[in-house]
């Protein structure tokens, strides 16, 4: 997030004097922290991979391109795009649509152990990893036709924001990580969705 940060405020100053060595070290550090083949985790390529580390990967990366820095050179960038879109492939179900934290489906956006087990205070419909996945892929190269991405967006329709505290046997749907993820992922997308 940091990485993100500093490559956005290159991009809105301009001032690679002061910024342009850390961006580029910044960028350096996400690029050889990837898995082989997939997406990213904590640590230095730690040899497991979930969603939502490679979500923020791929939005700093995004910027760190964007800056158009002379290091790290652009195919760089594009073979980790490549390797992250195989992530969200292996963490999305082919059938609903739904992205995983680590595998297609499961509760990605559950802080296990934080809450009791039941009754979990935030909606599992709210598919955090979904959004992710959606914005990323759209980042990473894949179009808007693809079926994951719009089985996505649709998942993201289903369950637009909305402020509703948890109260007895309802549960909350208030989580900025699934609103900021999903609201980008849309606007992303645009059309009659956004």
């Amino acid at each position: 997030i940091a990485t993100m940060a500093m490559a956005e405020l290159l991009l809105l100053t301009g001032d690679k004097i002061a910024l342009g060595q850390s961006v580029e070290l910044a960028a350096e550090l996400c690029l050889r922290a990837q898995n082989d083949g997939y997406g990213w985790r904590y640590g230095i390529k730690p040899g497991d991979n979930d969603t939502s580390v490679t979500g923020w990967m791929i939005l700093a990366l995004k910027a760190c391109k964007a800056a158009d820095m002379r290091k790290p050179a652009p195919e760089r960038y594009e073979k980790a795009f490549k390797d992250a879109l195989e992530w969200f492939r292996r963490a999305t179900s082919i059938t609903t649509g739904i992205t995983g934290y680590k595998a297609p489906g499961d509760e990605g956006s559950r802080l296990n152990g934080i809450y009791p087990a039941d009754p979990y205070p935030f909606s599992k419909e709210l598919s955090c990893m979904t959004a992710v996945a959606v914005l990323c892929r759209l980042f990473a190269g894949e179009k808007r036709t693809d079926e994951m991405i719009k089985k996505g967006v649709n998942i993201l329709l289903r369950e637009l924001p909305a402020w509703q505290e948890q109260a007895g046997n309802r549960l909350s749907k208030i989580n900025v990580y699934y609103w900021y993820y999903g609201t980008y992922a849309l606007f992303q997308f645009g059309g009659v969705p956004w």
